[in-house]
Formats: C-alpha cells, structure tokens, sequence
C-alpha cells in the first residue's frame, strides 16, 4: 500500500470513528436537557375570511398548544381552516367548539389543556 492510500484510510477510519461517536453521544444524552419552551410571543393569524386574531404558542417540545392573547385554547379546523375555540375536557377528551376565533365569543372561560398520559409519562 502506498503512502497516499494509507493517508486516505486514516482519514476515513477518523470520519467514521467521529460519526459513530457523535450517534452514540446523542443516544446517551438526556432528551430533556434539549428541551425548551414554546415561543410564547403573540402571533398574528389570519382566518380563512381574512379575519385576524392574535394567538400564542404554549407548552414545549412534549406538550404544545395555542391560545388566544386571553388564554383561550384554540386550535386549527382541518376540514374549514378556521381556527375555533377548544372546549375543556369532558372525560379527559377535548373537542373544537363550532366558535370561530375573532368570530365568535369564547365558549367557556380560559382554562390550561393538561398533557395525555403518554406525553406526561414521556418527562422523565
């Protein structure tokens, strides 16, 4: 084997014991110590009619939600596009009320959505 084929598998050996060693570090380290909150700054929304509202993000990277700047749960119709007011759990469910945001009044006072088992479970 010549100098320069030598030089090359020991530079490939190195990118490889680096590559191997990074992988294992991101296994071994803590999820948590990765974790971070929610940008919490208002946002400006705008509904599928051009009404606009403002919202914020809660939460963070297990367990995330949006509010209104009053603190009502909101969350995004898929079927319409419309953003409508979450109603509080009934039997530890929760469901888009038929209020839209910046439409309608909110349906129940503000209230804080609390994480599904699983999520919770997740913390550790």
């Amino acid at each position: 084997m010549n100098q320069a084929a030598s030089l090359n598998l020991k530079k490939v050996w190195t990118a490889l014991v680096v590559i191997v060693a990074i992988v294992l570090a991101q296994q071994v380290a803590p999820q948590h110590v990765l974790a971070k909150p929610a940008v919490s700054r208002l946002q400006t929304v705008s509904q599928p009619d051009s009404t606009k509202f403002q919202k914020k993000q809660r939460g963070d990277e297990w367990f995330r939600w949006d509010t209104t700047a009053a603190g009502h749960p909101i969350g995004k119709d898929t079927k319409t596009g419309y953003w409508k007011y979450v109603l509080p759990p009934v039997q530890g469910v929760s469901s888009l009320s038929s209020k839209v945001v910046g439409q309608d009044a909110p349906p129940s006072r503000p209230w804080r959505p609390q994480p599904p088992v699983d999520a919770a479970l997740g913390r550790r």
